[in-house]
């Protein structure tokens, strides 16, 4: 700068042309020529460390001179984590909302769209209101490309952790409402904590790097970017909490206008602001669905179990929780023999969890042959009555399929592929594959764990695949599987069978005898791999529903190969 140039000032700030910088009394360095001086002198590595230890350095080398296009995903990011955190933060107060995502991709995509919208809204006001405040310390005339770059990147940080804790989330959970029910306390506290902590440490970056773009005076620069934001904050803070406490221990139902649940086995109403805690019921011999309020330590469940004359499926139940989960159970529990339009048998007991007092019910009336419902709910005490009329709303309104009436859906089918073995099943039967690690021997030679394969009907029956390497002979295995083939149940009738699916070997078929006099179909084959190892393959279907469910086993056969 020409010493005879009139230097340019703003207020008591001056330009010292023996030291070559702008200065005011006790403050930093201004000016165009000052920060342009700055430009880069913090390499791309060094910015995260440069944003929490050399705020004013960061703004200055980087923040206001980021191109435009940064800029954009800046506003972006800014507007793409508060519609984040507005969609958990209603969820948390079980609040209903315009556009509720039903997973993660509709999730992301309101995110992409309306982030775009509410970061524009946000740069707009924000960088006004941050234009206000430097006015207020006789700070005029400056471009709103600097103020909004230094206002937008002082809560960069704040943004990508909260976009980076919902990317987690997104892999982790099958759902944002599973996300808010499920993670536990201390991944809550530690997200909500650090947050708190970047938003709040983003005031003292807008503090330093204010200080050192513009030209105010220290105490004016506290006052208005550091003490008021921070105030603001804290109010902000406490008011979401307040708004927790406050709301009682549940948000009450939404019964009016509930939603409707169906799936194979259960069609029922529930609350909108409830949610289904699994993506889609299991299929298969043994259903499940389970229902939670958003709001409220409470937990339902409605599922379809096969249980053994001898059993007694409450005990079983109620013996799980203590011992599995350690609840306490008072001696003298209510008893219950009904629930909805479902007449049984259950219990309303007292329960007791680490101090917290629970209302629990479990309630089982048979179906159909050995298949019985059973429902469970565990609700807080202090909870019950808010609840109760969202729990009822379930009862009251469930229907029940009785496993010999779902459908076998052919049209829809599923591909098992498992070592060597291809065959097709429907889609609505139950598919479980048990797997065991390959070993090493002595010798150094590997052999291969063994692997089963086993495809269950809605109702009863099954379709398993057995791959394991045995020292006895194929004969000698189906003898063992014939006389071992059930602790209530036993082959009889039988006739040999030598070849089945193209394998040839040793096999039986014949009748299935069980303890409660019921009959069923069974096939047995046992037949040697080119590997040596055993291949078993078993086919066990209820006489009285081997015409509804051949199709299936039909489609399993017809595509069974062995590669």
């Amino acid at each position: 700068m020409n010493e005879n140039q009139e230097p340019q000032q703003w207020g008591d700030i001056h330009y010292d042309a023996d030291a070559g910088q702008w200065k005011a009394p006790d403050e930093g360095q201004f000016g165009e020529e000052a920060i342009a001086a700055d430009k880069g002198s913090v390499s791309f590595l060094g910015l995260p460390w440069a944003f929490f230890f050399k705020p004013s350095q960061f703004m200055r080398s980087f923040a206001v001179h980021i191109p435009g296009w940064l800029l954009f995903l800046i506003i972006w990011m800014a507007g793409a984590s508060q519609v984040a955190a507005t969609f958990e933060n209603r969820l948390s107060l079980g609040k209903e909302m315009p556009l509720s995502p039903n997973n993660w991709v509709e999730f992301w995509i309101i995110v992409v769209i309306a982030g775009i919208i509410r970061g524009a809204i946000a740069f707009g006001l924000g960088t006004w209101w941050y234009g206000l405040r430097l006015s207020m310390c006789n700070v005029q005339n400056r471009e709103w490309d600097i103020k909004s770059r230094v206002y937008m990147s002082a809560g960069i940080m704040k943004h990508t952790l909260v976009l980076l804790i919902f990317g987690v989330a997104s892999l982790k959970f099958d759902s944002l409402s599973g996300y808010v029910q499920d993670s536990s306390t201390f991944e809550a506290l530690s997200f909500a904590g650090l947050v708190i902590a970047l938003e709040i440490w983003s005031s003292f970056t807008l503090y330093f790097g204010t200080r050192a773009v513009f030209p105010v005076k220290k105490i004016w620069a506290i006052v208005w970017f550091l003490v008021l934001p921070i105030i603001l904050r804290i109010i902000g803070i406490a008011f979401l909490i307040g708004m927790i406490l406050f709301s009682g221990f549940a948000a009450e139902p939404a019964t009016d206008q509930p939603s409707r649940y169906r799936g194979e086995s259960f069609v029922f109403n529930y609350p909108s602001n409830w949610f289904i805690n699994n993506d889609e019921e299991v299929p298969g011999p043994e259903s499940w669905v389970e229902i939670e309020p958003i709001v409220g330590d409470a937990y339902f469940e409605l599922a379809v179990r096969n249980i053994d004359t001898d059993e007694d499926l409450i005990e079983d139940t109620r013996s799980f929780y203590e011992n599995d989960v350690g609840l306490v159970f008072e001696k003298n529990p209510k008893q219950l023999s009904m629930q909805g339009g479902f007449e049984g048998r259950g219990f309303e007991y007292q329960v007791e969890l680490k101090g917290s007092e629970f209302l629990m019910r479990l309630f089982e009336c048979q179906i159909e042959g050995n298949t019985h419902l059973l429902v469970i709910a565990l609700v807080d005490v202090r909870s019950w009555e808010v609840l109760k009329p969202g729990y009822q709303q379930i009862i009251s309104s469930l229907q029940v399929t009785k496993p010999s009436e779902i459908i076998t859906n052919i049209e829809s089918t599923y591909t098992v592929r498992k070592d060597v073995v291809e065959y097709e099943i429907p889609q609505n039967w139950w598919l479980d594959i048990y797997e065991e690690e390959d070993s090493t021997n002595e010798d150094g030679s590997i052999s291969k764990g063994d692997i089963s394969i086993i495809v269950q009907t809605p109702g009863w029956g099954y379709f398993r695949v057995m791959l394991y390497e045995s020292t006895l002979s194929p004969r000698a295995e189906l003898g063992l599987t014939i006389d071992s083939y059930s602790d209530d149940s036993r082959l009889i009738n039988e006739q040999p069978l030598e070849e089945w699916l193209g394998l040839t070997g040793f096999g039986a078929q014949g009748q299935v005898s069980y303890d409660d006099g019921t009959l069923g179909e069974a096939k047995f084959m046992i037949s040697e791999l080119p590997d040596g190892r055993l291949i078993e393959v078993r086919e066990v279907v209820p006489t009285e529903v081997v015409d509804f469910y051949s199709s299936g086993f039909e489609l399993i056969k017809s595509t069974f190969q062995v590669r």
